[in-house]
């Protein structure tokens, strides 16, 4: 879950591919990365290291451990409908209790509120036990989401809930973070955090 293999065929051959991010969005993008560069000339073991070397963008699906021992998947840095449901698609492929807090997302004029009805009953269809949200917007979400999600005033709030269930014995618990940048999740993962620094590779 902290990472994607896959075998790349190509014309001149066939080679192992590691990409050290998650999620079918991120294999899509190696793909075309992959065939821009073989019609550019680059040998398929170049194309591989090349891959290999990618690493996740602070904010974007960026794998952290909790100081209770839970994984965060910090993807806080921006937020659309499809964005989050590809976020909730990875946090769906790992193994343990699926949690997901999310924030608004902005710029989505008169569809915003069936927008985020529609992410709380996606989050629900694809195994999230627990919702919690802040944003006017959001609230939505976890009205459709149904029991075990819940809304709160303000980040520090949302923060203050979740420290309190994480507790001890929560290294089972993967806990992805989304919202837009007004919501400024990324204080909610630092306060979760054990550490500042990510996941390294081989996760």
């Amino acid at each position: 879950g902290f990472s994607t293999r896959f075998r790349l065929n190509a014309p001149g051959g066939s080679i192992a591919i590691h990409l050290a991010v998650g999620g079918s969005h991120n294999v899509a993008n190696a793909l075309a990365a992959a065939a821009a560069a073989g019609s550019a000339g680059v040998g398929l073991e170049q194309i591989a290291a090349g891959l290999a070397a990618v690493r996740a963008v602070s904010g974007r699906l960026q794998f952290r451990r909790a100081a209770s021992g839970a994984w965060l998947i910090d993807d806080s840095y921006n937020a659309n409908p499809s964005s989050v449901r590809a976020a909730i698609e990875v946090l769906a492929g790992l193994a343990g209790r699926k949690w997901l807090v999310l924030g608004d997302m902005a710029e989505l004029g008169e569809f915003a509120e069936a927008a985020h009805r529609d992410v709380g009953e996606f989050a629900r269809a694809h195994g999230v036990q627990r919702l919690y949200a802040t944003g006017a917007l959001a609230a939505r979400a976890v009205q459709s989401f149904g029991p075990g999600g819940e809304w709160f005033a303000d980040a520090t709030a949302l923060t203050a809930a979740l420290t309190a269930a994480l507790g001890a014995g929560a290294a089972d618990v993967r806990l992805l973070i989304k919202g837009s940048r007004m919501n400024r999740l990324e204080r909610v993962v630092e306060a979760l955090a054990a550490t500042s620094a990510p996941a390294t590779d081989g996760h």
